[in-house]
């Protein structure tokens, strides 16, 4: 049994609190249904569109842990660069952790065990691998080929610092992932801390 309840330790806030904030801000918005969320968020995960996910209590510690994250299609060979220019305002070539659904890792990476914290860091499976490594290219010339099905979340060395997502600790984060993979036959997506650089890990709706 987890003790620390998937490190999920932080404030949380209800609807009625944020859509109080977004009507006294003025800031549009539409409201869905919690049966309808991961079903509408897949889709544009799949449309490779970024998304900022703020739902129930704040992570404690330094990892977004699908709490407070900026998630990304995993496969998108483009995802990294526009996450790591455009929004966290960051060296191009630093990768990304995947997040990945708890029953599915093993296919995707080598470890057979769990990593709720994003702790452990394993290589993509070879499975997984596209091409290997041609030419003359090194280092962050790396970054411009294509290395593997999952490229937003493959380092150069093929490592990956992984999370695995259980539906009993995370149930709305882990349908929506179950949605992408659903309707892509990708189980994984891109988790990174929903903030900017230089800042903590977003908190309130504010």
């Amino acid at each position: 049994q987890d003790l620390q309840s998937g490190s999920f330790l932080g404030p949380g806030f209800s609807d009625a609190e944020i859509e109080h904030y977004l009507k006294e801000e003025n800031i549009p918005y539409r409201k869905v249904h919690p049966s309808e969320l991961g079903r509408e968020v897949a889709t544009l995960l799949a449309e490779e569109k970024v998304i900022g996910w703020f739902q129930g209590r704040m992570e404690f510690g330094p990892r977004a842990l699908g709490a407070r994250s900026i998630i990304g299609d995993s496969r998108s060979a483009e995802m990294q660069s526009t996450m790591n220019l455009k929004i966290k305002f960051r060296e191009s070539f630093r990768p990304f952790a995947p997040a990945v659904l708890k029953e599915k890792v093993s296919e995707y990476f080598e470890i057979s065990s769990e990593s709720p914290y994003m702790l452990l860091v394993a290589p993509v499976k070879e499975a997984h691998r596209l091409n290997g490594h041609k030419g003359n290219s090194f280092g962050i010339e790396l970054l411009k080929e294509t290395r593997s099905t999952i490229q937003a979340v493959t380092h150069v060395d093929y490592s990956a610092r992984i999370q695995t997502i259980d539906k009993d600790v995370n149930p709305a984060f882990y349908d929506t992932i179950n949605n992408f993979y659903q309707k892509t036959s990708c189980p994984v997506v891109v988790n990174i801390s929903l903030n900017f650089r230089g800042e903590p890990i977003v908190c309130t709706p504010q």
